[in-house]
This record gives structure tokens, sequence and C-alpha cells, in this order.
């Protein structure tokens, strides 16, 4: 080849190489990014391109491309060690995990007797921060999990009957006024506020001067809030955590995975280091975390959370050991962190740790502490604007991760400093309202309070931590609060649409509610129990012949104040009851008898009787023919073991609270003004109380909801009895 040649090729790839530079140079400008990964199809590209390279990092990591795919199976204590499921949950992935049963009571039995030690402790805390010193949050005996810093002053101290040293007060002062400082400089404003407590010893924000009317109280800039918009990671956070966008709930481990990478990582270096050690080095209140077996006993009997918590601990541990770890070793600097928090590991087992690796207590403890405290941002307003004038085109202005758009749908934000104000619903104590407004710089959004009325110096600031959600799903039950906040609020004689309860109905139940009402004479002890058990078998017989038409072997019955349903005009307490005495009828009747003889479950018809007799069984001179009694199941009405069911549910829930308000000292006391939340009359009288003493606080508040959920809807039946003469 000749020299002109040569020269010819150089200049030709030359050319090429500067066309291609040419093209792809616009793009790699922030702008210009932001604005591909807006388009769909842009977005699209992105997405690929890193999966891609991620993927290719792992191969060259060693990790076979074939490796089995992280599944919620492998952490569901019934199916973990089936085959099959395993098999299924590794070629579907997460799709498979809609099929587990959380509500089976063996599964949260199964994952508490793995539960050995707490999930994190104080100790291990302290190593993890070990840069902040004693300037965090240390009381674990007043306030909520949404209060976040503690100044100590005096009277706190003297409240919880300890001295504060004088060193550990200037070190949170000084770390919560450089917090200010940063918020002013940043365009927001913390003038107005200050540290303060109530006079139910509750820490929260305080005003500390007069503010008027529709004044703003508080100005946080979002640029200064930690999310996975804002960390320091977050333009290279796409390729680690592409493989979660197929798991349920993923945006929200993604906030844990942000503030365990920036005390893992950056420590003291970080831009959040002052707002980190602030943080409490406990959340007490998480159901999630249940690690004393009496608590754990109680929750137990609430259907309902038990199945939300055994879910939720399941995820944890998914994302924690194969997902959020192997993420967290792919961000910049992660595994060096990672290496360290194995090495941290103690040489005691103090406080039941047994010198494990400092990573899964970081984890739980950053799960807790943004899933207490963070608002939350719609991914569709973060990505296309919130549709107001404040900005330009509508954008906040957040430095986003652009490849990560498609999957994420809401960004959780910790507010330093805004999120110190404690909870009170809007109406019923809220004086401030929580809402975005221009920061002072006028180039971004700042999160706000609002005040709704004058303020005086002094005065706690209190907003509805749930408005903006609860107008689109309406009230949450008072398990959902203590699911993801760790305090339950009030709500006796005051909300009753927040009074739930589920309980499970089983061929057993059914069988014990015919016994105490298909006889003359009330039947206990050993008659009641010979009774119950023939009955059993006929009732599971019938279920299971009616499981081929995906009728299921056990049914929760929801109960709750009803919605005001226009079209029907029915407000049933017990959700859809139909359906419920549909099931009860396929347990009582046998199909050869629903040709007429037996009433219809649906009827109120005020026709004496309604067609059906009520079976009534003597106690004496039984009968019994291939196990059945002297009488038939198929003359049981559905309606009458529905309201016997209800009575013994309420009697249930009785003997729950009666338990969980002896304590572990046997030493009665009442439900506090916000039950889980402050500390009242009920800790006054505990001398000796627990770690989980807010814990059993919040589960006493839920077994007393669902009490008076269950109460009205006892009442709601014996009213249909009066009314129509069918029992």
């Amino acid at each position: 080849m000749s020299t002109f040649v040569r020269l010819g090729l150089v200049a030709f790839s030359a050319g090429v190489a500067a066309l291609v530079v040419a093209l792809v140079m616009p793009y790699t400008d922030p702008r210009s990014l932001a604005a591909l990964a807006n388009h769909p199809i842009g977005a699209k590209v992105l997405n690929l391109s890193t999966s891609a390279l991620h993927s290719f990092a792992r191969l060259l990591e060693g990790v076979s491309p074939s490796a089995s795919v992280p599944s919620l199976h492998h952490y569901h204590p019934l199916s973990a060690n089936d085959s099959k499921a395993a098999q299924t949950a590794t070629s579907r992935g997460a799709i498979a995990s809609r099929d587990l049963d959380w509500a089976d009571q063996r599964v949260w039995q199964l994952q508490q007797s793995q539960v050995t030690s707490p999930f994190y402790t104080e100790d291990e805390l302290s190593r993890l921060l070990h840069w902040c010193g004693r300037s965090s949050s240390t009381n674990h005996d007043i306030g909520s999990p949404a209060v976040n810093y503690s100044r100590v002053v005096s009277s706190t101290a003297t409240m919880l009957g300890r001295e504060a040293p004088s060193s550990e007060e200037m070190a949170v002062n000084a770390r919560f006024d450089r917090l200010a400082r940063w918020v002013a400089a940043s365009g927001g404003d913390a003038s107005k506020v200050q540290l303060g407590v109530d006079g139910d010893g509750l820490r929260g924000l305080h005003a500390n001067c007069s503010i008027g009317a529709g004044e703003v109280v508080l100005a946080v800039p979002l640029k200064v809030g930690l999310s996975a918009a804002t960390f320091r990671a977050a333009q290279v956070l796409a390729g680690p955590t592409s493989a979660w966008r197929s798991f349920e709930s993923a945006d929200v481990f993604l906030d844990a995975l942000v503030v365990s990478y920036e005390v893992a990582v950056h420590g003291d270096r970080s831009p959040w280091a002052d707002y980190l050690c602030l943080l409490p080095r406990s959340y007490e209140g998480l159901p999630v975390h249940i690690s004393d077996p009496w608590v754990a006993s109680l929750l137990s009997e609430l259907p309902a959370l038990r199945r939300l918590v055994a879910k939720r601990r399941a995820q944890l541990a998914l994302f924690a050991n194969d997902l959020a770890r192997p993420a967290l070793m792919a961000l910049p600097g992660g595994r060096s962190a990672m290496l360290r928090l194995a090495r941290s590991r103690g040489d005691s087992a103090a406080e039941g740790s047994g010198g494990r690796d400092l990573w899964l207590p970081l984890w739980h403890w950053a799960y807790a502490a943004v899933k207490t405290r963070s608002v939350t941002l719609a991914a569709e307003d973060v990505r296309h604007g919130d549709g107001g004038d404040t900005l330009p085109g509508g954008q906040l202005p957040l430095r986003l991760p652009h490849s990560m758009l498609d999957w994420v749908q809401e960004y959780g934000m910790l507010l330093p400093i805004l999120d110190m104000a404690n909870h009170a619903f809007e109406g019923r104590g809220a004086n401030v309202a929580y809402q975005l407004l221009p920061d002072a710089s006028g180039t971004g959004l700042a999160a706000a309070l609002v005040a709704l009325r004058p303020l005086s110096p002094g005065q706690p600031l209190l907003f509805d931590y749930v408005s903006s959600a609860e107008l689109e799903e309406g009230p949450a039950c008072l398990e959902r609060w203590l699911l993801e906040y760790g305090f339950v609020p009030n709500t006796a004689d005051s909300d009753p649409a927040r009074d739930c309860d589920t309980f499970e109905v089983t061929a057993t139940d059914i069988a014990r509610a015919v016994a105490r009402t298909a006889t003359s004479e009330p039947l206990a002890g050993t008659a009641l129990t010979e009774m119950a058990v023939t009955l059993e078998h006929q009732i599971a017989e019938r279920l299971s012949r009616r499981a081929m038409d995906g009728l299921p072997a056990r049914l929760e019955i929801h109960v709750r104040q009803p919605y005001e349903d226009q079209q029907s005009g029915t407000q049933d307490h017990v959700a859809q009851r139909w359906a419920v005495l549909q099931w009860l009828k396929a347990a009582l009747w046998d199909t050869a008898h629903e040709d007429g003889r037996a009433p219809e479950s649906g009827s109120e018809s005020k026709q004496p009787g309604n067609g059906a007799r009520d079976c009534t069984y003597t106690g004496k001179g039984e009968e019994q023919h291939g196990g059945r009694t002297g009488f038939s199941l198929d003359l049981v009405n559905p309606r009458n073991v529905l309201k016997t069911l209800l009575q013994g549910r309420l009697e249930q829930l009785g003997e729950l609270e009666h338990r969980a308000i002896e304590g572990t000292n046997g030493a009665p006391c009442t439900a506090a003004a916000e039950v889980g939340k402050r500390a009242g009359a009920c800790a006054s009288t505990l001398s000796g109380a627990s770690r989980n003493e807010k814990l059993r606080r919040g589960l006493l508040a839920v077994a007393a909801a669902g009490r008076r959920a269950v109460q009205r809807a006892l009442d709601q039946e014996l009213k249909r009895q009066q009314t129509y003469g069918i029992f």
C-alpha cells in the first residue's frame, strides 16, 4: 500500500472521528442530556445504554448472565425452600412475588423466629456516625419519628431527669445553626423558627416571633434536600440500579440507598453531614423492626398489619442483600466503603449485635429515617414540571439522574429543619400548611410552611402529613400510620373513618361460631370443643370442594366506617358484605341444597324466617352419622354466623387491648393523646417501660381502633336483626 493511500485513510478516519465528535458533543452538555432524557425515545436509549454498560461491567467482574434473578420468593419463609417456586421466581423475576401469601400467620412466626437481635443498635450507629461524637439525638423517650433534631435545652434535661452536658448542647446548637445558614445561603429562610418542647414534652419546631396568617414561616430549597435526584452520585445512579425497575416499591428503597451512601462513603465530607448527625439513633415505633417476642405476639393478632409488616420485612431483606449492597458497591467510592463497613464490626456481642457487619444496621436505620421523615415529589412533576408558572417551563431545577426517569414514580426527599414540624390533621390542630413555592433567588422551588392563622412566639408548628394524599385516596387506617410513620394519631371519637380492622375466618372459626349460636343452651368447655371439631370437618370438606371454583380456604373480613354509596344507597360497615355472606353460604350449605330451600344471603326480606329455620341443637341425645351432628348446616343462616364472628372478634380485640395495657410489668395505664407519639399518661405509669414502649402503645391504639370499628359493624347487624327479624 502506497504512502498516499495510507495518508488518505488516516485523513478519512480523522474526518469520520471529527464528524462523530461533532454529533455527540452537543448531547454531553447537561442541558442537552436533560432535554434528551425528557423525550420518550431519548429516555429509552439512555436506559438501554446504561443497562448495557452495567451488564458488561458485571460480566467483567465474573457475574454470569444466567445468574438467578433476585426474587421476593427467596425471602418468603413458606416458599423459600420450594424448588418449584424458586425456579418460577428465577424465570419470572419480581412478577411472581404477586402470588405470595403474606397473610398466612406462619409467615410472620417464621420471620420472627429468625430475629435473634435488634436490627440496629445505638452502639453500631455511633460507629457508623463516628464523626458526630455525642451531638446527635440520642433521646428516645419523647418525640415522634418526625422529630428529627433535638436542641438539648435545660427544660428537656430536667424533664428527662438528667443533666445534659454543656458541650453536647453547644455541639447540637452549632450543627443546627449551620443548617439554618446553609438553608438561607441556598435561597431559603429559617429565621422565624426555633427548636422547642411543648407542654406535653414533645420536641419539635416552634415559632420564634409573631407571624401573621398567610405568611411564610419556613422555606427550605429543594436543592438542599437529600434525595436520589440531588445526592453526590445522582448522575451515575442509573446503571447500578437498572435491575430495580421490575421490583415493587423500588423508589422507596432507593431513598434508603441514598442515605446509606452519604453515611458510608462521604461521612463528615458530605454536604448533609450536620443533618445526618442530628438524626435520631432509633425509630422504635416502626413495626417492621420488632425484635421483642412479646410485642411481636401482640402484632400477630392484627392480620392486616401483620401482612403488611411481613411483606415489608421481606422486601427490606431482598433489597439489602441482593440489590442495594451491589448498587452501593458500584457507585463511586462504594466498594472501599463496603470494605470499611465489614472491617468495622465489633469484637464483642454487646447489645446483642454479635459483632456483625455494619451494612445491615446502616441499611435498616437509613430505611427507618427516610420512611418516617421524607416528603415525596411525583416523578412526573420532576420530569415535566408541576404545571405552574413558578419557573420557566414549569421545571424543577434538580440535578436529575436522567436515565432513571422512566421507572422512578416518586422521589423521596429529606428536608433539613422542615421535617422537625410535628403532625396535626387539617382542621383539627394544624396551624401551618405544606406548599411548594419559589425560593428567594427565583431560580428554584422551596418546600415551605405557610401559616394558616396568626402564630405567637413559642407556638409549636403543626402541619398535616397526609392531607394531599388523602384527598385522592381517602382517610388511611391507623395501621398504615404505624407502618409508615411509626406512630398513631389519636382518632377516638373524632374520626371514625380511620378506625379499621381486618380479621381472618377459617373453617375452625365458622365451626365455633355455629356451635355458639345454633344451640338452645349455650355450650362451653368440652361440649363446645367436640361439636366445633365435628362441624369443622364438614365445613372444611365443603370449602375444599368449592376450591376448584376459586373459593379461598380462608377469608379476610375488613371492617371500617363505610363510604356513602350514592348508587346503591348501602353503607355496610363490613366491606363487601354480600361477598362475605356468599363465602359463608358456600362453607355452610351443601351444593345439593342450594335449590331455594335455603335463604339467599343477599336478601333482607321482612318475611318471617326468610325461608330458613334457625337450626337448634339441644346438646342432648346427640346422634352422629358419618361424623355429622344431629342437625343440618344447610339450615344455618349465614347472617347469624357473621354476627357471631363479629362478636368473637370484639372479644379477641378486648383481650388484646388488655394484654397491651398491662404491658410487661403488669402496670395498667391509659393511652395518651397521641398514642405511640406522645409519652403522656401511659409512659408515666410504666416506670420500667421496655425498649418497645412506643410500639406497644401504637399496637394498643390499632387494637382500640379495630374494636371501635367492629362494635359499629356489630351494632349494624343487630339493627338489621331488629328491623328484618331474620335471625
